[in-house]
């Protein structure tokens, strides 16, 4: 059976309202209180540590906890990567792709490809682990490790 990997809320310093958008459809900083803050500045209350005069009254601090176990959830997740990338084939031929089994998830399947200047490894099981690898030219990856 495939281990499962439960990810939890992401629990920032800022408010628990804001978010961003990125991309050419993205809107930039949005607030799921309802506060429009598409005004220059507008976001400064949604920030960590704001200023007194920059107190918004519906303004949510993640809890203490809250923040812990996202942060253990970071850690954790760093530690999934670095386990799958020392299972990889080393180094990885350019312009090649392929699968071995993840070292995390118990059947999950880490497929990897590479190319010129960078590499991809992502994991079948939802949110085991996965990322994308700026390589300087010319430099083989993974370097040791691998089988």
């Amino acid at each position: 059976m495939t281990r499962t990997f439960q990810r939890p809320q992401r629990a920032t310093h800022h408010c628990r309202h804001y978010g961003y958008e990125t991309g050419l459809t993205g809107r930039g900083p949005l607030c799921a209180a309802g506060v429009d803050l598409s005004a220059p500045g507008a976001s400064r209350p949604c920030m960590p540590e704001p200023a007194a005069a920059d107190y918004c009254d519906k303004r949510q601090d993640y809890t203490t906890d809250e923040r812990a176990t996202w942060k253990a959830w970071q850690a954790e997740s760093r530690e999934r990567l670095t386990k799958a990338v020392q299972a990889l084939p080393a180094p990885i031929p350019l312009r090649t792709s392929g699968a071995v089994d993840c070292p995390n998830c118990d059947g999950g399947s880490l497929h990897y490809a590479r190319w010129h200047r960078g590499a991809e490894i992502k994991c079948t099981t939802a949110n085991c682990c996965g990322a994308h690898f700026s390589i300087e030219a010319g430099k083989d990856w993974p370097q040791g490790g691998g089988r």
